[in-house]
């Protein structure tokens, strides 16, 4: 998969539905190539089966939960997953002329953690897409993060985007 930031170029000048769609299943592939590289060396047979179909990691919901239940991160970040995925799907499945600042989509954004933590610094911003992409855009270069430590080192990358 390509760098965070070459993913995150190709949302510029999309609608808000197609980026909230888009970065969210973005995410969703990164979390479970993560939690894949984090599992002992499985037979592709074996990939397959937990990650697609009826597998018990082949929806976003389940990826979460092992996510967090392996230590990959916090209860922060859970939630932030959880409304990522909640924005991801009304934007999917609402048959309405909705954006971000469609007052249910706006509110979920307004309780995104990420832009309140990742720094000091930064402001947060009263555009909702812009918390939203922040946010998926941090979690997404969290995991790709981990993802480039050694093999060796997969036990010691739990916990590496903690809360």
């Amino acid at each position: 998969m390509d760098p965070p930031d070459a993913i995150f170029r190709q949302l510029e000048g999309q609608s808000d539905r197609a980026a909230a769609i888009v970065a969210g299943a973005f995410l969703d592939d990164q979390l479970g190539m993560t939690i894949e590289y984090l599992f002992i060396d499985l037979p592709a047979p074996d990939v397959a089966r937990l990650f697609h179909g009826t597998g018990p990691l082949a929806s976003n919901y389940g990826k979460i939960l092992i996510g967090y239940a392996m230590g990959l991160f916090g209860p922060d970040t859970r939630e932030d997953l959880e409304t990522i995925s909640s924005v991801r799907n009304e934007f999917a499945h609402n048959s309405e002329d909705i954006n971000f600042n469609s007052p249910l989509i706006a509110e979920h954004c307004s309780r995104l953690n990420f832009p309140k933590t990742l720094s000091p610094t930064l402001q947060r911003s009263e555009d909702p897409r812009i918390n939203y992409l922040i946010t998926v855009g941090t979690i997404y270069q969290g995991l790709w993060i981990t993802r480039l430590l050694p093999k060796a080192a997969r036990k010691k990358a739990q916990g590496s985007i903690r809360d």
